[in-house]
């Protein structure tokens, strides 16, 4: 949806301020996708405050057309939160989509500092709208930026009582000198025991370690996670 986000989140590198939207850019991701020949397609996008459907048109149009240029292709979305918008939730969540993802980034205290513009509590329920729309959902969290280790595990629950199904957990890297500082660096067997609790709250899968990102192996996790799924929830 353009090169520039109308959100201006302190771990991201990617300019501030929406400049436009291309209406034929459904059109040339869909080819983009058959040119590659993909068999799993993730995308996403910046956050259009400015829209008055957050995108949502744009992005299910996006998602349409790569359904029906690459025929075999599973699309996840990465969606932004549609400033709370149900409505537009539910038209991205009701695609021909593999899985709907929105991540919350991070814990709650540090969103002042760390997502001006957004809110966790209205990440949670966007979550929850597209779970109960019957989406399969997905969230990830980068870690490293002053959280605690509890607190983390507190958006886990948070997580899981919205009935996301997935989770990605991973260490935040400063992007250039104009973004947050990294507070920590979380080691190894902090990242498989933060695996472990995700495991064990019931997330059907979880993708814990310091190069972690929303779309890492997300073809793979979602063929797991959905030949796993009873037929009913499958369907």
């Amino acid at each position: 949806m353009g090169p520039g986000c109308s959100r201006d989140c302190r771990f991201c590198s990617v300019s501030h301020g929406p400049k436009f939207l291309d209406p034929g850019e459904p059109e040339k991701v869909a080819r983009a996708a058959a040119a590659l020949e993909l068999e799993y397609v993730v995308l996403t996008s910046t956050t259009r405050d400015d829209l008055a459907d957050g995108g949502a048109d744009h992005v299910t149009a996006t998602v349409e057309a790569v359904r029906a240029t690459v025929a075999d292709a599973d699309v996840e979305v990465l969606a932004p939160d549609f400033a709370g918008t149900r409505r537009s939730v539910n038209r991205v969540a009701s695609a021909p989509i593999a899985v709907f993802g929105h991540n919350v980034e991070t814990v709650p205290r540090l969103y002042g500092g760390v997502r001006p513009g957004a809110e966790y509590k209205r990440s949670l329920n966007v979550l929850a709208w597209a779970a109960e729309a019957g989406a399969l959902t997905k969230s990830a969290l980068l870690v490293g930026l002053g959280e605690e280790k509890d607190e983390v595990c507190a958006v886990l629950r948070d997580l899981r009582s919205v009935g996301v199904s997935i989770v990605a957990i991973g260490q935040y890297f400063r992007p250039t000198t104009r973004q947050l500082a990294v507070a920590r660096f979380w080691g190894p067997r902090a990242f498989e025991e933060l695996e472990a609790t995700a495991r064990t709250m019931g997330f059907l899968d979880a993708a814990c370690a310091p190069y972690v990102r929303s779309s890492y192996q997300a073809g793979s996790i979602y063929r797991r996670v959905n030949g796993a799924r009873p037929k009913s929830a499958a369907a």
